[in-house]
């Protein structure tokens, strides 16, 4: 029989399991992890530690009290099932305490099993602070990065996509099927192709901080793991494993040393020495194997753990962070996006809507597939840029400025890990000044930890009374979608991936088929344009509805929007109707986006029924019903953008979901 543990050695073990415990996990959780400040680190450390102590000291005080309870044994099998109680209950608040931290502390857990489908919506407007946003986006939770940003699921709605336009091999044609990704079943909606027919999610908007960029919406996915019920059982069941080997080897070595053998020792090293020779043989074997079996279960699951956290994607590009590069651990995957921030006139329809002095991010690398080079050589070419990544990601943003007399950023949101003194494409507060200089360059470095959408956009320029205006409201925006790690990105026409080899991007489409494994998904990224203050009409002029000649707002979807007022001018000026801006009465020709000319004597919106070659009072057939209005299929797929190629054929440039309201 054993002598007694004391109260006193029975609260100190709980105090050494919680503590101990609590580090051990810490270590392991921070091998793949962005690195943190040592104080970030400690405070995190001493936080979980103590919220540990509340729960694991009674356990143990419950745990001993029972087996004080139980039939007297030999000293070894008093000490085994003393041991087996305190590690049980401790590793079970370990693992009750996993679920706890997830569920309240969600921003330091990445998804462990994000959607395969992966989109964005992001709105663009000109004053976000008129409006409070449903979700804010939470205050910093690192000195120095930016915090996680994890939205509820909102399931993809499944559409069949569009054929592919054999005669547009260069462009994102919206809705063309890629030959190698079809669009998944609609049996399951969550990994379902995103259609040429956006379907808006009004919930999980965030604020973006900034005249001009209102909300981030997350299309699909979430943070499963602090979410979903298998992965908070998983997420338990992982760190009961990690911690178990180590409560083991604590407990057993605090309850022998608890044992008052000798009144005699007066120091810590003596009292050591005298249970060690105190305690058979036997017990000194059991000490040493558990020992040895806790060393070799906790080195397999950190050698495991870290090389998860490591292991570069499979897939290409196959470079490497060779070691830690500011938030990037090392091993990270780097990829890079040679951009330039400049200034044309950005078509916003056929109708000779535009923003004359349009502003824009594009890639200007040579191998580009579509760079700013080709974009001034056909504007028509124009879309937001879109920064795509993979969980794991380093990504390296170079911007040159070659906008006049205007500094310019590149800043995000919520969603990816950056050094904001460095990274964060502001010049605010005590901050360095990370914003461009017109003809310099500068490269910002992000990390990519978790699956998600956020806005992109320039932080330098926010004066909303400036006489340029704010950049945003002339275009410099786009968004940063990250995808699960593994994930290819590939131009959903032809199939051709959008890095290189080397982690280069190539390409910078709001569309994309990403394939994961056996996976194919389609990726549409929406960003809306509202009420953008720079929009002119073909003349030059602010753009005024045809009815009452008062100013009419302008919203759209990735540079482009189809507003009513054109179309009912083209009914309005072909019948001779007269109106504020043309009270002759007279009827015009009239020429479609399409192409398409329409004398005053052609039957045009009429009544003209082909089918049955006359005139019949019908709405539709008038132009007068939703299947016009909203539709407007009678004015052609005045959506597309399109040109003539050296051959003579006619090639689509864009249709970047252009809406027809």
């Amino acid at each position: 029989m054993v002598n007694p543990v004391s109260i006193k050695a029975r609260v100190g073990i709980g105090v050494l399991l919680a503590y101990g415990g609590s580090a051990w996990l810490h270590g392991l959780n921070a091998a793949g992890a962005v690195p943190q400040s040592l104080g970030t680190s400690l405070l995190s450390f001493l936080r979980d530690g103590t919220l540990a102590l509340l729960l694991v000291v009674p356990a143990v005080l419950l745990a001993l009290a029972i087996t004080a309870r139980l039939r007297p044994a030999s000293r070894v099998t008093s000490v085994a099932r003393a041991t087996i109680a305190v590690v049980g209950a401790t590793t079970a608040v370990f693992m009750a305490g996993a679920v706890g931290h997830a569920a309240i502390f969600s921003s330091e857990h990445a998804p462990t099993a994000p959607a395969a489908a992966s989109g964005a919506i992001v709105r663009v407007g000109a004053n976000p602070l008129g409006g409070a946003p449903v979700a804010a986006v939470p205050t910093k939770t690192k000195p120095g990065y930016q915090p996680h940003k994890a939205g509820p699921a909102i399931p993809a709605v499944p559409v069949a996509a569009k054929p592919a336009d054999p005669a547009n091999p260069h462009a994102a044609h919206n809705g063309a099927a890629a030959p190698a990704a079809p669009a998944a079943p609609a049996a399951a909606p969550k990994h379902a192709a995103h259609s040429d027919k956006p379907h808006a999610h009004p919930a999980n908007a965030s604020s973006a901080g900034t005249t001009g960029a209102a909300t981030a919406v997350a299309a699909t996915g979430g943070n499963e793991h602090a979410t979903s019920v298998s992965g908070l059982v998983g997420h338990a069941a992982l760190e009961g494993a990690r911690v178990f080997p180590v409560l083991l080897l604590l407990a057993l070595s605090g309850l022998v040393l608890a044992i008052r053998r000798s009144g005699n020792a007066t120091t810590p090293v003596r009292r050591v020495r005298s249970v060690v020779k105190s305690t058979p043989r036997r017990s000194r074997r059991l000490v040493t194997t558990a020992a040895g079996v806790a060393v070799v279960f906790a080195g397999t699951i950190t050698g495991s753990a870290t090389a998860t956290a490591i292991a570069p994607d499979a897939t290409s590009p196959t470079t490497l962070a060779t070691e830690a590069n500011g938030v990037c651990p090392a091993g990270a995957r780097a990829i890079e996006y040679d951009l330039a921030a400049f200034q044309l006139k950005i078509p916003v329809n056929g109708w000779g809507d535009n923003m004359p002095d349009g502003l824009m991010y594009a890639l200007k690398n040579a191998d580009a597939r579509i760079n700013k080079e080709k974009i001034l050589a056909n504007p028509q070419l124009t879309q937001p840029l879109v920064v795509r990544a993979n969980v794991g990601d380093c990504v390296s943003l170079k911007l040159r400025n070659d906008i006049d007399a205007r500094r310019i950023g590149l800043s995000t949101q919520g969603l990816v890990q950056l050094d904001v003194k460095t990274s964060d494409g502001t010049r605010v507060g005590n901050n360095p000044d990370s914003t461009v200089a017109t003809g310099a360059e500068r490269t910002y470095t992000w990390y990519a930890d978790q699956t998600g959408e956020a806005p992109l956009y320039d932080n330098a320029n926010l004066d909303p009374t400036a006489a340029k205006h704010t950049s945003i409201q002339m275009g410099l925006y786009g968004a940063v979608v990250v995808h699960p790690k593994g994930s290819t990105w590939h131009n959903q026409i032809t199939g051709a991936e959008l890095l290189s080899g080397e982690g280069r991007a190539l390409e910078s489409q709001v569309f994309a088929d990403v394939r994961a494994g056996t996976e194919s998904t389609r990726s549409a990224v929406m960003i809306f344009g509202d009420e953008n203050e720079d929009i002119k009409d073909k003349f030059g002029n602010i753009p005024t509805y045809p009815v009452t000649g008062l100013k009419d707002s302008t919203f759209g979807i990735n540079y482009r929007s189809e507003p009513l007022r054109n179309r009912l001018r083209a009914i309005l000026q072909h019948r001779g109707t007269k109106i504020p801006e043309d009270m002759s009465g007279v009827a015009k020709t009239i020429t479609l986006p399409n192409g398409k000319v329409y004398l005053p004597t052609d039957n045009f919106c009429n009544g003209w029924v082909p089918e049955l070659n006359k005139v019949v009072d019908d709405p539709g057939a008038k132009c007068m019903s939703e299947e016009s209005h909203l539709q407007s299929w009678i004015f052609g797929d005045e959506g597309k953008l399109t040109g003539v190629g050296a051959n003579g054929v006619k090639i689509t440039d864009s249709d970047n979901l252009i809406p027809k309201a």
